[in-house]
């Protein structure tokens, strides 16, 4: 299996990891432990807490670089300890194994977020239960430096994200 195609199948294990965390990668005889119906396919565990957490939606970009949504707004307990907001995390694959060694902000701010998507155009898009954000890395630091939004949200409390109408374009293309 070529290292692009184990990237896009065993990153998919990033959102599975509260049922791996209960087994281990070798007891695939476990009751609990996620059926494989395709040889070509691997699930392996590639992240976990503190690392990611709560992770609800994945993305991969042209270059493989994997962007995972965590989620701290989707009703959380009153005592909840994690973050305000929701995440968007990147993950540096530092020696070229197609799995991350290592977890960056790439945007924060988000209230709701729920999947994510790369456009043709490289812009990491986030959907919310009210509207879309559109993110870019121009000067390419590893951060979020631009952000584009639409939808009905209240803009206070939402960071640097600018309500413009250029995303409603940027959205017309064929994912």
């Amino acid at each position: 299996m070529n290292l692009k195609t184990k990237n896009h199948f065993s990153l998919l294990a990033v959102l599975m990891g509260g049922v791996l965390a209960a087994c281990s990668e070798t007891d695939s005889s476990n009751p609990s432990f996620p059926k494989i119906f395709d040889d070509r396919l691997v699930i392996e565990l590639i992240a976990e807490q503190p690392d990611v957490v709560t992770p609800i939606g994945l993305a991969i970009d042209q270059n493989d670089v994997l962007y995972v949504l965590e989620s701290h707004t989707h009703t959380p307990p009153s005592n909840y300890a994690g973050p305000e907001y929701d995440l968007l995390k990147r993950g540096i694959d530092q020696n070229g194994d197609g799995v991350p060694e290592k977890w960056s902000i790439y945007a924060d701010s988000i209230q709701d977020g729920m999947n994510l998507a790369i456009l043709p155009d490289g812009q990491l898009i986030c959907v919310q239960k009210d509207r879309v954000l559109a993110f870019s890395d121009r000067n390419e630091d590893g951060l979020a430096d631009e952000g584009l939004g639409f939808g009905t949200r209240n803009e206070s409390n939402q960071g640097n994200i600018s309500t413009n109408d250029p995303i409603k374009e940027a959205l017309s293309h064929d994912l």
